[in-house]
């Protein structure tokens, strides 16, 4: 094994191991699904997960309390990245109730 062989399988060790530290997750936003969600939520989610989504970004939740699609979420291995909140949600009297559902 020469210096050099020795130095680029170093370097090349190197990069993989900056390269998987540095990955940035990809998720999905769940409006782009949201009639299969409506559908079917669990199969839905199920299937994110399989093709290699590792997050999603909340458009609702499809008849479920925030405790239930916590619970899914969880189960698919899914990480909640943002939600798709109305700005009235924000603006009103419902503003606790929307931040104590969107703190799961």
């Amino acid at each position: 094994l020469t210096r050099r062989h020795f130095g680029t399988a170093i370097a090349s060790v190197a990069a993989r191991s900056l390269w998987a530290k540095s990955r940035i997750p990809v998720a999905i936003q769940l409006f782009s699904l949201r009639r299969q969600c409506e559908q079917d939520l669990e199969g839905t989610l199920a299937y994110i997960r399989e093709v290699g989504f590792e997050g999603v970004e909340l458009a609702g939740f499809y008849g479920r309390t925030a405790d239930q699609f916590k619970a899914l979420l969880d189960e698919n291995s899914l990480a909640c990245c943002g939600s798709h909140t109305p700005l009235a949600e924000l603006m009103s009297a419902k503003f606790d109730n929307t931040v104590e559902q969107n703190a799961m």
